[in-house]
């Protein structure tokens, strides 16, 4: 599995995935809850915030459906945290806090899945780290747009920007240099073993046997070796 493979289906970085569209709709719920919004500015909210950015990732790849309306766990994750902060209270400090860590987090993945999939459908290495960029902060872009702010991505705030276009640098850098994943180089040595006894086999079927008796045999020849009972 090379790094693209890794970044791109990778079921845990998926369930991660989620986990940030649910904290960014937390967060625009809380900014909702803050001025006052109905349930139906809270969804809304809700959805461009956590949603905003892949869903402008993929039209400029022209992927066809946007990731976020591929199934129903994103859209579910957006509303579950815009109505997790519509009945509880998140503006304590310590809700602030937790918030801004996982939306920082949230926004590193987001930069590095986005790059990763522009550099896998093709585009250079400036126009993806671009849009791994976008595809980190373009919810919270929409979001401060809809409210009539200023984006929080210009300043005075956590450096959503900064750390998301270190990300996607050094997502590139990764995929650039091609550094494999232990789980890819086990599966393609078993890959090629695989292949070596179908090749053998289709010359000589008793092939793929000998080879293993060949095995056996050398592992009891090397000093130190148990022998075989009986």
């Amino acid at each position: 599995m090379d790094p693209l493979e890794l970044l791109i289906t990778n079921d845990v970085l998926r369930a991660m995935d989620l986990l940030g569209v649910f904290v960014m709709g937390v967060a625009a719920g809380a900014l909702a809850s803050r001025l006052n919004f109905d349930a139906v500015g809270f969804a809304i909210i809700g959805i461009a915030a956590g949603l905003g950015g892949g869903i402008v990732r993929d039209l400029i790849l022209d992927y066809g459906v946007p990731a976020a309306f591929s199934g129903p766990w994103y859209l579910a994750c957006a509303l579950g945290g815009a109505a997790f902060s519509f009945t509880i209270s998140t503006d304590g400090p310590w809700w602030r806090r937790l918030v801004t860590v996982l939306d920082i987090a949230a926004m590193g993945l987001w930069a590095a899945t986005g790059t990763a999939k522009s550099l896998g459908y093709g585009l250079d290495v400036l126009p993806a780290i671009l849009l791994g960029v976008a595809s980190a902060v373009g919810g919270g872009v929409i979001r401060d747009v809809l409210v009539g702010r200023i984006p929080a991505v210009f300043g005075g705030g956590p450096l959503y920007a900064t750390g998301a276009l270190v990300t996607a640098v050094l997502t590139w850098l990764v995929v650039a240099l091609g550094l494999p994943s232990p789980a890819g180089a086990h599966r393609r040595r078993r890959r090629l073993a695989a292949g070596r006894c179908r090749g053998l086999a289709a010359v000589d079927p008793a092939g793929p046997q000998r080879m293993a008796g060949d095995d056996v045999r050398r592992a009891a020849e090397e000093p130190g070796a148990p022998h075989p009972q009986g």
